[in-house]
């Protein structure tokens, strides 16, 4: 009964100090911050399934020039991302500019710095990935980069955000229904070692729908969709901060 008991205490503490990687107030001490690391996958995908790993030679052309852009050889141009990703990184901004109260560093500053204008982009095995222009494929949490551009811009934390746009079906199988838009906004925050002090999630939706039938839909409107699904995620990621 000890071992079982000491197990469960064990647990709690294991959950416990994972769940608490996601309080805002782990931001608090972060005054100065930059947003140096934008992602999101290349194309949508329903709910569910899982996106085609990049091979070296898609890894390839995804660094060389997925940059905000459409790459017709790696995807399929008519559900790029990009446009999505633009919006989002917009809106993102205008949130940690506003609703945190910390100083943000302005990604032209970020750009024509020294150190991330000299930064390689990292080579990644696994789903392909797009990047608004400007900005870099980093390795999160490295020490190096991250105390050489803390240094230089006067920051004393770094800030990443994942994207993730899905399409779900509220009704129907198989490519016919109705569906939504789904956004999950991963952020990461960083102190100036590199060291991970905040992760969480933001699941948003939206709050129209759109028809599917054989598959086919309005890309445009569903574009639109995304839009209510990224501001969902973003307004969540307002309520935390203002809870710090």
């Amino acid at each position: 009964m000890k071992l079982f008991h000491a197990a469960l205490i064990l647990g709690a503490l294991a959950l416990t100090g994972c769940a608490s990687m996601n309080s805002p107030k782990l931001l608090t001490p972060l005054t100065k911050v930059t947003l140096f690391s934008v992602v999101a996958n290349d194309q949508v995908y329903y709910y569910g399934d899982k996106p085609p790993e990049a091979n070296a030679v898609s890894a390839l052309l995804n660094t060389a020039s997925n940059d905000g852009k459409a790459n017709a050889v790696t995807t399929t141009l008519m559900e790029k991302t990009d446009v999505m990703l633009s919006k989002a990184e917009v809106g993102l901004m205008a949130v940690l500019g506003s609703a945190w109260g910390t100083t943000l560093t302005p990604k032209e500053t970020l750009f024509a710095s020294k150190t991330y204008s000299g930064t390689k982009d990292e080579m990644f095995t696994g789903f392909v990935q797009l990047k608004p222009t400007g900005y870099k494929f980093v390795k999160l949490g490295d020490a190096v980069l991250s105390s050489s551009l803390a240094k230089e811009l006067g920051v004393n934390g770094l800030i990443s955000a994942n994207f993730l746009f899905q399409k779900h079906l509220t009704f129907g199988v198989a490519g016919n229904g109705v569906m939504e838009s789904l956004t999950t906004m991963t952020i990461n925050a960083y102190d100036a070692s590199g060291k991970l002090v905040f992760t969480n999630s933001y699941l948003g939706k939206s709050k129209d729908t759109e028809a599917v039938v054989g598959g086919l839909y309005d890309f445009g409107k569903f574009q639109d969709l995304t839009s209510q699904a990224t501001a969902d995620a973003l307004q969540k990621f307002a309520t935390d901060l203002a809870a710090r």
